[in-house]
């Protein structure tokens, strides 16, 4: 063994809890969604503090968060009329 760390390095996000303020995350622990009828999209989280689901609202830059860790959004649409 050459003592190398093999593990994947992930990126910590800090998201807001309504309850406990700022938590830092690991960017895997984030749930991206993209509406694909209006193109709004948001992101959700287990806090590690208090463990209450939040889910916010997201932009184009926060939607990339979890896609450059390797978990793309996950698409939805409107249903149609």
């Amino acid at each position: 063994m050459d003592g190398r760390n093999t593990e994947p390095l992930v990126a910590l996000v800090r998201a807001s809890c309504p309850s406990c303020g700022d938590v830092e995350l690991p960017g895997t622990a984030l749930h991206a969604r993209k509406c694909e009828t209006t193109g709004e999209g948001s992101y959700s989280f287990g806090c590690p503090d208090c463990g209450t689901g939040v889910v916010k609202p997201a932009d184009q830059r926060l939607l990339d968060l979890p896609v450059a860790s390797g978990i793309p959004p996950t698409p939805w649409s409107l249903p149609s009329d």
